[in-house]
């Protein structure tokens, strides 16, 4: 994943302390936003997918999560055109960028706090 702190500090525009506070938010809601996401692609729910999906690409804008904003992308395109044929293993590929996106804001959560 590679979080950089610097391109996360030119986007906001922010101290650390703020930083933090964004961190603090998107763990707080990351792993409960990729199991509806999941939930919804299993139930075939296209038009949620796409919704969610578009939801979550702001978290991954402010961090310069760019593998992820790209599959966000790609899942609303596909959703939107209805070809999903890819989109379940295109979440699975998201659910594992997210595990170490969380594990890397971990990590740089302490840095920025100590």
């Amino acid at each position: 994943m590679h979080l950089n702190i610097a391109d996360i500090r030119n986007y906001t525009g922010t101290d650390d302390e703020f930083i933090v506070k964004l961190f603090d938010k998107f763990l707080a809601h990351v792993r409960d936003d990729m199991a509806n996401l999941k939930l919804q692609t299993e139930a075939k729910n296209w038009n949620v997918v796409k919704s969610a999906s578009h939801q979550m690409l702001s978290s991954a804008r402010i961090f310069s999560m760019k593998k992820i904003i790209e599959l966000h992308e790609k899942i609303e395109k596909d959703c939107i055109n209805n070809l999903t044929d890819n989109v379940p293993e295109m979440v699975n590929e998201l659910t594992r960028l997210y595990e170490e996106a969380i594990s890397e804001i971990n990590s740089l959560k302490n840095t920025l706090v100590s």
